[in-house]
């Protein structure tokens, strides 16, 4: 069966501004990779330069990116012509086969989706392009929109790119579209079985059999310096061949996985399609059967490079070789895809082993992530810098209505022991600070949906709030997992990359453990997160990027202040994780000495963050209280010339009063500078002496910075990458049902910038 054996799916899309249909609201885009608009010189030119031109597909080495545009152009020049020979040996009179089954595929999914969804479909290069079919998608007025990427595994050159334009084009966080991605579906219950019944169907027309045919399953290759660099294409494409031939039952001895498409002098992942077949052929076997594993389309790829000139390597010989087509408008592809579009990715069990000879592992991790498929995440925070990016779509919530969701630190403890027990938990934690309030809980084994669960806790964080309720973010499985990722990277910060998110993570492990709601689950969690934070700093451009929010906070008011903080007696109130960046900040960047410094914090002597402050703060004094009240902290107001608060309550401790108390009616002047998200100040401004700078004015200034570095073509490539490689590393399966799981980093981090694939212009 090839292309010219389809036949065409009557088309049933939505026409906008029909009157006999209401208006749909919700819609699904299917990315291909693209194809020229004909099979000419001119046009195969022009195709070839949008895509050799993209940083994604050719990488060069930091600084010689400038290099991208002209070598793209010039490598489109010399292959323009043979390219367009390829073409032409395929074309149908209905176009490019990848454009024209694609569409048949957008046709198919229409006609089975709900009436209230209409189905798009766009080309990463060449037409329809992504951005024009989106300018369509706003037109028709659509609220949501789900994105499948035609590559059940992912890569940072088909997937990656694709949606890098998908979200350059909408901007972020900004667009009306509610926005869900499906990244990898690579073991997709609905896939795997549909790709399986279209081999076996193929099998027994042709009467193949293990006994008489060797079955080689092909894919397209990818360079090995990108797989190194974490691209999980290699590990995502064995899983599934893994899957298919398990359920195909095909006989372990009698196929193999193989990679096609190569090109250059680069080391490329092998085993090579064309040398398995030859040596396959001159092995003695006299039937082939050809499976294009990841090719869910018909392309040049399988038509002609598989059909026409591997056919011919084998032929002279004796053998017979036949080509399993792609899944195309396959019905029960079509199927896999309406349930992948409603319903996300059902991952089929992984019990099969994984290929040795595709597993590029260099770095392992050892992590214990017990029932992450079960993982909720309920809460609200500020909106990040650089937007959703890869993540999931959230809704944020303004400064004052999360004031009035979150609770104080002090409180943390009771809250969470509460939300445990009245919303079936068996272990969680808050992720409580300044630009967050989420909670993070494992719903018991013998719990209600983890929906309804996530439904109980958004009562329970809402829970006495006045007027009305705020839409509360709720996550679940892979999703939270992601999001969890995202925001220890720091991408969904005010500051983006910043640094400190770690620490209060870590705060937030403790709270969990000193209110009795933190065991195993929580630890392996929060360390596996950790731990992936570091290793994509340290093995990623990621790393480069690092602000410190302190750092700019502090300098941004010594220099507004004008005052020399090197030459000031400071006082920091408050043990908080803020308070230790505040001092690290002040000793390591701003040329304070320990010796100016005062700490005073409350709690326990051997409690909550106080190693982290005593590295902190060094030889400065540290001064334990009870109570903010304490008569000790007014003497040390009244000696100070700064004043920090890193606190995280809800309690006035500084107003006109307490400083005409400590410091006279005529107030000699003061610095106070207040990270305390409820305000630790009042009135302040009554003093002409009292210069003061609260989080909305430090936020401000912060998100001026963070302005300044998003647009830095660095930070933007960087943060490219670490977008991939988080999303692939939070979709990668990892629940092992108890038992530890050993996760190759390399195998399953994602490198947007990935290999120079010449997907459809060879």
């Amino acid at each position: 069966m090839h292309f010219s054996d389809l036949q065409l799916t009557p088309n049933r899309n939505w026409k906008p501004g029909s009157a006999e249909n209401e208006r749909p609201r919700k819609g699904v885009l299917l990315l291909n990779l693209g194809t020229p608009d004909e099979p000419t010189p001119s046009s195969v030119r022009k195709y070839l330069r949008e895509f050799l031109v993209d940083p994604a597909v050719i990488q060069l080495p930091k600084g010689l990116s400038f290099l991208n545009g002209p070598l793209g152009k010039t490598i489109a020049m010399f292959r323009a012509k043979h390219s367009a020979e390829l073409y032409r040996s395929i074309w149908t009179d209905a176009g490019s086969p990848l454009l024209a089954i694609t569409r048949q595929q957008a046709e198919a999914l229409q006609e089975i989706m709900p009436q209230s969804w209409r189905v798009y479909s766009a080309m990463r290069y060449g037409n329809p392009s992504i951005p024009s079919v989106l300018q369509q998608i706003e037109r028709d007025g659509l609220d949501e929109l789900v994105i499948v990427p035609m590559y059940p595994q992912y890569s940072g050159p088909t997937t990656g790119t694709a949606m890098r334009v998908v979200y350059d084009y909408l901007g972020g966080d900004d667009h009306p579209l509610q926005l869900t991605t499906r990244l990898s579906w690579y073991n997709d219950h609905g896939y795997v079985a549909a790709q399986t019944d279209l081999l076996r169907q193929y099998a027994a027309t042709h009467n193949l059999t293990p006994d008489n045919c060797f079955l080689l399953f092909s894919t397209h290759g990818l360079p090995v310096s990108y797989v190194e660099k974490g691209d999980p294409y290699p590990s995502h494409v064995a899983e599934t061949v893994a899957l298919v031939s398990k359920r195909l039952g095909w006989a372990k001895s009698r196929w193999s996985l193989a990679f096609q498409s190569r090109f250059g002098p680069s080391k490329w992942l092998q085993p090579y399609t064309d040398e398995s077949l030859e040596s396959l052929s001159q092995s003695g076997e006299k039937k082939l059967l050809v499976c294009p594993i990841s090719f869910v389309t018909d392309c040049l790829e399988t038509l002609e490079e598989i059909d026409k000139r591997y056919r011919k390597l084998v032929e002279p010989n004796g053998t017979e070789m036949h080509v399993c087509p792609a899944l195309n408008t396959f019905q029960p592809f079509i199927g896999a895809l309406k349930h992948l579009v409603l319903q996300g990715c059902s991952a089929m069990s992984n019990e099969c082993h994984r290929l040795g000879d595709v597993a590029h592992t260099k770095t392992q991790t050892k992590v214990t992530l017990n029932r992450t498929d079960s993982l909720v995440m309920v809460g609200a925070s500020l909106a990040g810098r650089v937007g959703a990016g890869c993540g999931p779509r959230l809704d944020h919530v303004d400064a004052n209505t999360l004031r009035q969701l979150k609770r104080p630190a002090y409180d943390i403890p009771a809250f969470l022991r509460e939300v445990r027990d009245q919303c079936d938990l068996e272990e969680a934690f808050i992720w409580n600070t300044c630009h967050r309030f989420e909670v993070y809980g494992f719903p018991k084994d013998d719990s209600r949906t983890p929906q309804e669960v996530a439904d109980d806790i958004a009562k329970k964080i809402a829970e006495g709030m006045t007027g009305e309720i705020p839409a509360i973010n709720k996550l679940f499985g892979n999703d939270a997992r992601h999001h969890m990722l995202r925001t220890a990277a720091g991408l969904n910060s005010c500051l983006p990359g910043e640094r400190d998110i770690l620490d209060q993570l870590c705060a937030a492990q403790r709270l969990a453990e000193r209110a009795e709601t933190g065991g195993t689950l929580v630890q392996s969690l929060i360390d596996n997160a950790i731990e992936i934070e570091k290793t994509l700093r340290a093995e990623t451009a990621w790393g480069d990027f690092a602000p410190d929010y302190a750092q700019i906070a502090l300098q941004y008011a010594a220099d507004k202040a004008k005052v020399d903080f090197g030459r000031s007696r400071i006082l920091v109130i408050g043990g908080s994780t803020t308070s230790a960046a505040v001092l690290r900040t002040l000793t390591g960047h701003l040329g304070v000495s320990s010796k100016q410094l005062t700490l005073i914090y409350r709690g326990h002597k051997h409690g909550g963050h106080l190693k982290l402050l005593r590295k902190a703060i060094g030889q400065g004094e540290r001064i334990r209280v009870q109570s903010y009240e304490e008569k000790v902290v007014d003497r040390a107001i009244e000696d100070s010339d700064v004043v920090i608060f890193g606190v995280d309550g809800e309690t006035t401790l500084l107003d006109p009063k307490r400083i005409k108390t400590c410091r006279g009616e005529d107030a000699k002047p003061l610095i106070v500078i207040d990270f305390n998200m409820y305000g630790s100040t009042s009135d302040l401004d009554e003093l002409d002496a009292i210069q003061v700078f609260p989080l909305g004015e430090i936020d401000r200034a912060v998100n001026a910075s963070a302005g300044d570095i998003c647009a830095d073509n660095d930070f933007q490539q960087a943060l490219t990458s670490v977008e991939a490689q988080i999303a692939a590393i939070a979709h990668q399966e990892t629940s092992t049902k108890g038992k530890d799981t050993i996760v190759p980093f390399e195998t399953i981090a994602s490198s947007a910038f990935a290999s120079p694939l010449e997907r459809s212009a060879r």
